[in-house]
């Protein structure tokens, strides 16, 4: 013999309250990820990108008699086989 548990009417079930946690949760980090990228586009069109800032700090040091500036270094390397 089992015993059937009904749920109580007007209370969600444990299944319910999971999915509406996890719809909570995923709607605050797609929140928070428009917050930074709305952040960062602020911030490129401020102060710009990274060759644009680069650019900025070897003009500043020519301008002060430095000579030596950053060098960029490249982000892909190619591999030459034979």
């Amino acid at each position: 013999m089992s015993v059937k548990i009904c749920a109580l009417p007007g209370v969600p079930s444990s299944a319910q309250l999971v999915a509406n946690a996890a719809l909570l949760l995923l709607n605050l980090a797609c929140h928070l990820l428009d917050n930074q990228i709305a952040a960062q586009a602020k911030a490129f069109l401020e102060a710009g990108g990274f060759s644009e800032r680069l650019y900025r700090v070897c003009s500043e040091r020519r301008t002060r008699g430095q000579t030596h500036c950053p060098k960029q270094t490249p982000r892909f390397y190619c591999m030459v086989t034979a």
